[in-house]
């Protein structure tokens, strides 16, 4: 499997894609490594699905490094400034992300710096209120990011809440649509 990946990861980079959809490959976390190591340079792929793909906490990690411009130089800056990635959407609905909270926290660490991510889909990905808190705490800080999916996940009434407090504190939140039902979210 790492092999087709490789391969298909190679068209995408010599294609210049806008788009890749590896939705369904069932990746896992070794996959999202081959991922980073081969998009790590990639400044033109706008859109990433990587639904149903059985990505935990070390493939959300590695997301979370091609998200956040920590470390990364873009080549064509003069002046040595650090960007992100260019990914606008990002797809990981049906994933396990929460299945432990460092890999939540790595993806909303690296969120909360993004300054291109406009559209994260999070279903299904056992979310829980400690993941909601730290999802709160990227949404105080972040400022382009419009839509956010965290359906069918369990953030419950403390996730919620800190949802709703976040972006009551960032008066630059782009945030127009956050999409909550199956949370366990109190009305």
């Amino acid at each position: 499997m790492a092999s087709a990946l490789r391969a298909k990861l190679e068209e995408v980079k010599s294609s210049g894609a806008l788009h890749a959809a590896f939705n369904d490959s069932f990746m896992g976390d070794e996959g999202c490594l081959i991922l980073k190591e081969m998009l790590a340079n990639n400044r033109k792929l706008r859109s990433l699905d990587l639904r149903g793909c059985n990505i935990h906490c070390d493939g959300a990690v590695a997301l979370a490094s091609l998200l956040d411009g920590a470390g990364i130089k873009h080549p064509s800056s003069t002046e040595g400034s650090m960007q992100a990635h260019a990914l606008q959407t990002l797809g990981l609905e049906w994933n396990g992300l929460g299945t432990f909270e460092s890999g939540v926290q790595a993806m909303c660490k690296a969120i909360s710096n993004n300054a291109t991510l406009t559209d994260l889909d999070l279903r299904n990905n056992s979310i829980s209120p400690q993941g909601g808190a730290a999802i709160g705490a990227m949404l105080a800080r972040n400022s382009t990011l419009k839509k956010l999916d965290l359906r069918w996940n369990n953030i419950g009434a403390q996730g919620g809440k800190a949802l709703v407090d976040s972006i009551a504190s960032n008066p630059h939140s782009a945030i127009t649509e956050i999409l909550v039902a199956g949370n366990k979210i109190p009305e």
